[in-house]
């Protein structure tokens, strides 16, 4: 792993913003960091090297954090969506693995006076607050980052919890640090020795966030503020990105979207390659149906040979085009991917594998504009039953609707930028 270039000079305002993860934990920072430079402020974003010509094309300044053979590596895992590994497996491969040059950059910011913004997972920015008393602003795209006695995230095999009473959640947040600290914890600590600071126990559990502002990229009908949560917490709204500028709707497809009904738009994350059962059982659910579909990811490999001219593959297209000409979405559940969803008054089906996936997927069912399997649980009978029903409740799709005029009058990026420099 080499080190992150140097730091340039520059003017104004700077901010150098982390974002560790797949494109629902970058493209919501490509958003921000574009609103903060349209306010005149010099923005840099740190992320994996797979998203450089994303935050490039924005306009914004990119240092890649690692290789984009690592993103492909790190993609390829079975670990990455097995629920008991990936986290583990994640602090360990991907944040662990890049913390002392991410720390490097950053402690060179922050001497230059930058604000310094991190997503989730990015603990070299919290180090470098708490060693030189730098301004960081926590930020979290999911809900499900944030510990509560009240509403309980769902969470892959822990569904019980929630039904616990307060005393029992906090024994399980207890437990959970028990269970996965030891995994990445000690080599955390022993980076803390090297930088001359001493050890922290349990650092998910309150360390993780910044003293001084935590974002929550949600709206709060999405994502109530809990009693417990950190008073510091500032909820702003979905920042949305994709590529519709650079990348707009291809010919074919949209005449082929405009020769039919709206179809049923499957995807299993910008980050999944191994979604061949997954794109298997969605052609079956076309055929079942019938109804047409579009099948979205970027590994062909997945996807079934000789398709219908009912159903097309797509390696990339950007959602805020092709959604709002969807009947339904069928998904992993990825906060971005939900979140497009939801800004379009399409109906959601969940198919839930790891992470946040199963939280995201509660909401809208609590929200009741989808709902969510998992996908141990998925195959096209049971999965057809559900899409049938979010094509034909006449009620839930305006409760969709409702929900995308309120992200469409929101301005969720100039809280953002509001929250970061205040």
């Amino acid at each position: 792993m080499t080190g992150l270039p140097a730091v340039p000079s520059f003017r104004g305002v700077r901010i150098a913003i982390t974002a560790i993860g797949s494109a629902g934990d970058v493209h919501p920072f490509v958003a921000v960091g574009r609103g903060l430079r349209e306010r005149g402020h010099d923005v840099l974003i740190l992320a994996s090297a797979w998203y450089e010509e994303a935050v490039t094309g924005a306009g914004l300044e990119f240092a890649a954090m690692d290789t984009r053979e690592h993103y492909v590596e790190m993609t390829a895992r079975p670990e990455l969506w097995n629920p008991k590994r990936a986290f583990p497996f994640i602090m360990r491969e991907a944040v662990l693995a890049t913390l002392k040059p991410l720390h490097d950059r950053l402690v060179a910011e922050a001497r230059a006076g930058a604000v310094l913004v991190g997503s989730s997972l990015d603990l070299a920015g919290r180090l470098v607050q708490e060693k030189l008393g730098a301004r960081f602003v926590s930020a979290h795209v999911q809900p499900a980052f944030l510990r509560t006695v009240h509403r309980l995230p769902v969470l892959k095999g822990a569904e019980f919890v929630r039904r616990m009473p307060r005393w029992f959640k906090r024994g399980f947040w207890r437990f959970s640090d028990f269970f996965f600290d030891h995994t990445w914890v000690p080599q955390f600590n022993a980076f803390r020795r090297e930088i001359g600071l001493g050890p922290v126990r349990r650092p998910m559990n309150g360390w993780w966030d910044s003293p001084d502002r935590i974002l929550g990229l949600w709206p709060e009908w999405f994502g109530p503020v809990q009693p417990d949560w950190p008073a510091q917490l500032r909820l702003v709204g979905f920042p949305f990105f994709d590529r519709a500028a650079a990348q707009p709707l291809d010919r074919d497809l949209s005449r082929w979207l405009g020769e039919g009904p709206p179809p049923v738009v499957f995807t299993h994350g910008s980050a999944n390659v191994q979604g061949a059962a997954f794109f298997r059982e969605s052609l079956a659910i076309c055929e079942r149906l019938k109804v047409r579909g579009v099948l979205v990811t970027a590994s062909r490999a997945d996807v079934p040979d000789d398709l219908p001219p009912t159903v097309r593959h797509e390696s990339y297209v950007p959602f805020s085009l092709l959604l709002p000409r969807a009947a339904a979405l069928v998904s992993h559940g990825g906060i971005g991917t939900v979140a497009q969803g939801l800004l379009a008054g399409t109906p959601q089906l969940v198919v839930a594998m790891a992470h946040d996936q199963h939280d995201n997927g509660s909401r809208l069912e609590d929200l009741d504009v989808g709902a969510m399997l998992d996908i141990q649980r998925f195959d096209a009978a049971r999965a057809s039953r559900l899409v049938d029903d979010l094509l034909r409740d006449a009620a839930r799709k305006a409760r969709c609707q409702e929900r995308a005029a309120l992200l469409r009058a929101d301005d969720p990026v100039a809280r953002a930028c509001s929250a970061i420099l205040g």
